[in-house]
């Protein structure tokens, strides 16, 4: 996985989906490229969406035998897929899954991939790649993401993308994964204004692939 496939997945998934919850408004992608298996989730599109971005609380997500501290709208978006995608996963027998999205998407498939890491029984071995991902974990479960599944995830970060920095460190949240910064640092302040060179969208990440 580079950062060009992921930037085709995540525009792929903005505007297609193969799994859809009306209730939360989540969509999932499904791409078979061989015998590899990529769930792609779509990122933040509308109000509703924002909404679910905005339940920033923490709650108890029971994983198997695990309690994680997770981003209350993003545990229930993926809630409300979750038997539907594990039952495809279940039915295609890939070789191996990629869980990802941007924004959003990579949030919720973070769960997503790690609900399926420890709760499901073995179907493929599993990766997690997403861009512009906001924090997901409270930061004691996010040792305990990264002490079972760190070199399993990469992250892309550009370095002006303030969704990356929310919800803040200051929340006891924490990032997890291997960290890939592209972008300049100094354009910051230059790309927080919404539009084609915002730093957050996938556009924005397609030029540095």
């Amino acid at each position: 996985m580079d950062l060009l496939q992921a930037c085709n997945l995540a525009d792929d998934a903005y505007e297609n989906s193969d799994i859809f919850n009306s209730e939360t408004d989540t969509h999932v992608r499904l791409t078979t490229i061989g015998t590899e298996l990529y769930v792609t989730f779509r990122g933040t599109q509308n109000l509703e969406d924002a909404i679910n971005d905005a339940k920033a609380w923490l709650v108890p997500a029971h994983i198997g035998h695990e309690t994680f501290w997770v981003h209350d709208g993003f545990w229930k978006c993926w809630l409300s897929v979750r038997e539907e995608v594990f039952s495809k996963i279940m039915t295609l027998k890939p070789s191996n899954v990629h869980f990802g999205g941007h924004s959003m998407g990579g949030a919720e498939s973070l769960l997503a991939f790690v609900d399926y890491m420890i709760s499901r029984p073995f179907v493929a071995p599993a990766y997690h790649w997403s861009m512009g991902c906001p924090r997901v974990f409270g930061v004691f479960s996010a040792k305990k993401v990264d002490s079972g599944f760190h070199n399993l995830i990469t992250r892309w970060r550009n370095e002006q993308d303030e969704v990356t920095h929310v919800p803040p460190v200051i929340w006891w949240r924490r990032h997890v994964g291997n960290l890939v910064q592209i972008g300049n640092p100094n354009k910051w302040v230059d790309d927080f204004i919404l539009g084609s060179d915002n730093a957050h969208m996938v556009a924005s990440y397609r030029k540095n692939a």
